[in-house]
């Protein structure tokens, strides 16, 4: 009972720290900043957030045990490739050892880019709002650097897509378009 407590305590704190992430995990409110990571790929370079600034990009929490995970990267790998022409970066972290993470991301198909860690990622997926450790975790980060979803468990192609249709549509370009 101490444990669920203590659980569901920090789960309110670290949304209350979040403002913006709602506790259903979808955005509202005020901007939030996406946190800057820096983590090694399967190729040994360190790659970081701002590598993708000015891209929508969308941060998948992963490992190779997790099989809702590995259930929803064919879709990502999809998307990836449909909506790369229009600004879209797919970023997949994984929660695993890097044999393993290399072997899966070939045999899956993974053409995104794929950075490795256990607890360094473990952290980042916390700043994220990730206080439970639940995977798979997505958190779509708008051109501006901004939070604008988070979403704990399988994400849905088309909930993915919808949301990433209005987030390129949503450019600054394509506003002074509309207004214009």
């Amino acid at each position: 009972m101490v444990v669920l407590g203590c659980a569901l305590g920090g789960f309110w704190v670290s949304t209350q720290y979040h403002s913006g992430i709602s506790q259903s995990g979808e955005f509202s409110g005020p901007t939030v900043a996406a946190p800057a990571f820096r983590l090694a790929d399967t190729q040994g370079q360190y790659r970081e957030l701002a590598e993708w600034r000015g891209k929508v990009v969308v941060v998948n929490f992963w490992a190779t045990w997790c099989a809702p995970c590995l259930q929803e990267i064919p879709d990502f790998v999809r998307i990836q490739a449909a909506y790369a022409d229009r600004g879209v970066q797919f970023v997949g972290i994984a929660l695993d050892a890097p044999d393993a993470v290399m072997r899966f991301a070939q045999d899956l198909g993974i053409t995104y880019p794929v950075l490795l860690g256990t607890g360094d990622a473990i952290e980042v997926a916390r700043q994220f709002g990730n206080t439970l450790g639940v995977l798979p975790y997505t958190a779509v980060i708008d051109q501006q650097g901004h939070l604008a979803d988070v979403h704990a468990g399988v994400v849905e192609a088309e909930d993915l897509t919808s949301l990433l249709d209005d987030l390129v549509a949503a450019t600054p370009v394509s506003r002074a378009l509309e207004s214009g």
